[in-house]
């Protein structure tokens, strides 16, 4: 048993009555119900009686040149099984408005309708409840698809002082996509995000670590850190459940003796990115 789905298949029937349908051939340009239908097959079905009745329903493929009304979703009956009287009527396969899935754009709303959210509302993340339109997907602005990538643009940032740990700067975006990126920082929506930052940090006399953290909110959240007094590139990752008002910052120190670091501008060396994830 499978349920039907074909175009331009229609046959008449001359059948009386609230039972079965005997099919009787198809129309011109048309295929018989037989010819795409096995015995037990379902599928959507409409029967035009011109100006007397109509109906449509789920039916059944249940014999040869046989359609058993089993469901009847409309009629000209009150919704109920028409008792067709005598006539020619038309018997057709077609999907049902009632049970069609809907695409409109977000100006208006309806009930059982999928709204399409607009390529601002996409970049915004303002309607989760609305499935991307194309143009938004082409795009690639939908807040599924928010992500940043920021570096210094090779001013270098000094002066850091040593076992103090210091916001990281980060003066130039390569891209923005969404608009969350601001003020050093990124405020993503609310999602599982994945955030990348590497540091090229030195100067500093006897260090023992370079550390590197992300500051979730103004608070430290994760670090790494790497031991040794030889010029410090570090690099951290980490995956998080942002809540749409989380802020992520890097920041930087040297754990040493005596002297201030430098963070290196170069965007090889210092960057910072992330992007939402499934």
């Amino acid at each position: 048993m499978a349920f039907i789905l074909k175009d331009r298949v229609q046959e008449t029937s001359t059948t009386t009555g609230t039972g079965d349908f005997t099919l009787a051939g198809a129309v011109s340009n048309h295929k018989s119900f037989s010819s795409v239908c096995s015995v037990s097959d379902t599928f959507w079905y409409t029967i035009v009686h011109a100006g007397t009745a109509w109906e449509t329903g789920i039916g059944t493929y249940s014999g040869a040149n046989t359609l058993n009304r089993t469901t009847v979703i409309e009629s000209s009956n009150a919704n109920a099984a028409v008792n067709f009287t005598a006539g020619t009527k038309d018997v057709f396969i077609t999907l049902p408005a009632s049970k069609a899935l809907g695409l409109q754009p977000s100006t208006t709303s309806a009930t059982g309708v999928v709204e399409l959210a607009t390529t601002a509302e996409m970049r915004t993340g303002t309607d989760a409840s609305r499935v991307p339109s194309v143009e938004a997907v082409r795009d690639g602005t939908g807040a599924g698809w928010a992500s940043f990538s920021a570096h210094k643009n090779g001013t270098s940032q000094t002066g850091v002082a040593i076992n103090v740990r210091t916001q990281v700067t980060f003066g130039t975006e390569d891209y923005d996509i969404g608009g969350h990126f601001a003020s050093h920082g990124w405020t993503p929506p609310a999602g599982k995000v994945r955030l990348t930052a590497n540091i090229y940090i030195s100067g500093a006399t006897t260090v023992t670590n370079h550390l590197i953290s992300i500051f979730k909110n103004g608070v430290q959240w994760r670090e790494f850190s790497r031991s040794g007094n030889t010029f410090g590139s570090i690099e951290i990752n980490a995956d998080d459940h942002a809540n749409g008002t989380d802020v992520y910052t890097v920041y930087a120190t040297e754990s040493a003796s005596s002297g201030s670091s430098t963070i290196l501008g170069g965007a090889i060396f210092t960057n910072f990115s992330g992007h939402m994830i499934n």
